[in-house]
């Protein structure tokens, strides 16, 4: 859904050639031969010129495209790229980080598999490299909490299918302001999905979910968006995340350090799969939310909880209930 090495050689010229060089004399740099240039103009809807256009060089190595260079258009909206050539293609990225239009690859391309990419020779200047970008659709929210409070910093991500591809692809992602708000940008026209990553707010973290209320990305609402224009949805409330606690003790009551303690939910494709982790204190006490794994937090629903000794003490490992497999542990039921 969801994300280069640069390799540099320094050649030096002979220091010998250097001194006996005239004073008048011009001694070419190594780099400079192998360097070229790529250059064009970025424009709008209407051909009205695009400052501020973020260009960016790709270079095909190793059976991937990898950012090499970039440059940002002057008010006149052209630009100039200066890579170092090596034996390979090469491609052009334009984004507009105002969110106003969509980014593309050259070629009026959404994606790199359908872009044009070109070859560059040494000392060439490829130019003409010209780019029309399409208006953008906004998307334009607030997130708070169950009480209404702002949420600041809340990480918010758009999806949208491209091309001809049958997966959705994050094309946009903003944090929100000191007033809970949010603008999504740089989306086309067509539908997207909308998650609400969590955030730490003094101490309490927040539920992720996706528009609207929904608690996977499958079951998440469309949003119509439309080029040009700002869509705004309604105020998402994120829930805080449950708690999970108890005391792990061994033999005589004596409380255990340093167990590592497992929460489990059922999964239709893996059942019962771990999804936050967390090891006993000092006194055994355990505090299932403060380390989800992969970003799950502690939500309302059904759980199963295990308990593994790391510290050599000899314990067995068990689940809760007494038990010794996770399918048959004792249900722990957590509301919102």
């Amino acid at each position: 859904m969801s994300r280069s090495s640069r390799l540099l050689a320094t050649l030096l010229a002979p220091v010998v050639a250097l001194l006996i060089a005239p004073p008048s004399s011009v001694v070419p740099t190594a780099t400079a031969a192998r360097t070229a240039t790529i250059s064009g103009t970025v424009t709008g809807p209407g051909g009205a010129v695009l400052p501020g256009i973020e260009v960016t060089a790709y270079r095909h190595a190793n059976e991937a495209w990898r950012p090499v260079a970039s440059a940002r258009t002057d008010r006149a909206g052209r630009y100039q790229v200066t890579v170092l050539v090596a034996s390979a293609a090469y491609q052009l990225g334009f984004t507009d980080t105002t969110g106003d239009y969509i980014a593309e690859y050259f070629g009026d391309a959404a994606t790199f598999k359908t872009s044009t990419h070109f070859p560059v020779t040494r000392g060439a200047t490829v130019s003409g490299m010209d780019a029309e970008l399409a208006l953008a659709g906004h998307v334009r929210g607030t997130v708070t909490d169950t009480e209404g409070a702002p949420l600041v910093s809340v990480t918010v991500l758009a999806f949208q299918r491209i091309d001809y591809f049958p997966q959705w692809f994050q094309v946009a992602a903003v944090n929100t302001d000191a007033s809970g708000g949010y603008d999504l940008g740089g989306l086309k026209t067509g539908k997207a999905r909308i998650e609400f990553d969590r955030t730490g707010l003094g101490g309490n973290v927040h539920v992720p979910e996706f528009y609207d209320n929904a608690a996977t990305f499958r079951t998440a609402t469309d949003v119509l968006v439309t080029a040009g224009v700002t869509t705004s949805v309604k105020t998402t409330r994120l829930l805080t995340g449950s708690h999970i606690t108890g005391t792990v003790t061994g033999e005589g009551g004596v409380a255990l350090a340093g167990v590592s303690v497992t929460a489990y939910q059922w999964d239709r494709s893996n059942g019962w799969a771990p999804v936050a982790e967390a090891e006993t204190g000092g006194d055994g006490g355990y505090d299932l939310r403060s380390e989800p794994i992969d970003g799950t937090l502690i939500s309302a629903g059904t759980y199963r909880v295990g308990f593994q000794d790391h510290t050599g003490a000899g314990y067995a490992d068990e689940f809760y209930g007494d038990t010794l497999t996770v399918e048959d542990a004792t249900d722990i039921s957590v509301t919102a």
